[in-house]
This record gives structure tokens, sequence and C-alpha cells, in this order.
């Protein structure tokens, strides 16, 4: 936050913390929720003052909370440096929300900052890890870019924790092929036999984006009529 704009945010906290010590004894004392209700009425200035100390004390909501005010402009001048400096700080203890968030920054990337697919991915994962559907539906969504550093991000998380990305395919045909692309016309890069588990990324048509764990893990396509229906992986 630039010099002039911290005095201004500093000056509003000072002009709000006295108009609340005049308020009724009645009124809530919990600072969350006297800053969700000051969001909801457009009231920035008052939601900054209340999440801004309890930030500052590591507070890993309100950090979250002024990522996000950061990242929308929300009484402030978009700043997505100070965004993710908060979410970091969140992540860091832990919040699920916040290592969602930061990592679909990463994803889109903005004029401050770049994007990195792979951190991206380590951020989603961890969240897939503790239950966040929608970390799991990104995680299968972004593997199934034909991004090289994606690729290979993917592959490492294979290799560890297939279970982040939620979502699995059986074989059904006596043999199937694993090709480099969506369509007869790619190279065969392996072979699976009836039974074999494959982690599922998407659909396109009538081909299907898998993943292969262990020690080799994989990226390839196959034709949809040789796996069965999409099932959630079991968590561990």
């Amino acid at each position: 936050m630039s010099r002039l704009r911290l005095i201004l945010a500093l000056g509003l906290c000072l002009t709000t913390g006295m108009a609340l010590a005049a308020q009724p004894a009645d009124m809530p004392e919990d600072v969350h929720s006297v800053a969700a209700e000051a969001m909801k009425r457009g009231d920035y200035a008052m939601a900054y003052c209340q999440w801004h100390p309890l930030a500052e004390e590591n507070d890993a909501e309100a950090q979250f909370a002024l990522g996000w005010m950061f990242h929308h402009g929300y009484g402030l001048a978009i700043d997505d440096r100070e965004a993710v400096a908060w979410w970091q700080r969140a992540v860091e203890q832990g919040h699920l929300e916040a290592m969602f968030s930061l990592g679909t920054l990463y994803t889109i990337g903005s004029d401050s900052v770049d994007r990195d697919f792979a951190a991206a991915m380590r951020l989603w994962s961890g969240a897939a890890n503790q239950g966040h559907q929608d970390a799991r539906l990104a995680l299968r969504q972004l593997a199934g870019r034909g991004n090289p550093e994606v690729e290979q991000a993917a592959k490492e998380l294979l290799a560890e924790q297939p279970q982040v990305f939620g979502l699995s395919t059986e074989v059904i045909a006596r043999r199937a092929n694993i090709r480099g692309g969506p369509g007869t016309d790619h190279r065969v890069i392996d072979v699976m036999d009836r039974g074999k588990r494959l982690v599922e990324f998407i659909r396109r048509g009538d081909w299907v984006k898998i993943g292969i764990g262990g020690e080799s893990p994989q990226v390839g396509w196959i034709y949809g009529k040789l796996v069965a229906e999409p099932e959630p992986i079991a968590e561990k």
C-alpha cells in the first residue's frame, strides 16, 4: 500500500474506531460479523478497519478477507501484490479458501502477478487434500489443458497423491490404448488392461484425458467407450 493510501486508511480507522466507541453496548461484538455486515452495506472502510488489526495479529480469516478486498478493489485500489501477500500469510495457517483463491490468481495472472501453474496446482492440491471440492475440480480442468508445465506438475501429483484430483475411471475393455492426444492419429504411449484404475481429468467428445499414477506417472487420452463412468476417488 502506498504511503498516502496508508495514511488515509489509518485516518479512516481512527474515525471508525471513535464511532464504534460511541455505539450502544449491545452492538455485536464479533469483529468478523461487524466487518462482514459492513461489506454487505458497501462500507468498505469499516470492514477494512475491523479486519486489518486482526490480520496483523495473524488471524487467517482476516488475512483472507483483506486479500479479497485488495484483489477486487473493495474500497481500495486493486493491488494483487497485496492480495498475494495477505493470502500467502493465510495459506501458511492452512486457510483453504486462501489456498484456492491464490491458486486461481496464479492461473489467470494479472498486471502485477505472473502466471505460475505449478504453484497453483500445489496450492489447489493442498486444499483438495482437505476436501475442497472446487479445488479438485480446478485441478482436473487445469490438468486437462495441453500445457507442458501443467502436465509435468500433474505427473508429480499423480506420483505422490493422485487422490487430490477427486475422480477416477476404470478400463472395461480387455486391452485399451492410451494415446498422446484425443484421436487415433495420435501415437500410442501405453496399453492398459481391463480393471486398471485411472484418474479422470476431462472428457472431450468421445475421448477422456486421464492420468496414470505410480512410479512412472503418465498423462494421456483414452477412447471414452473403453472406460467406465467416472466416480469419486475414495478419500484416504
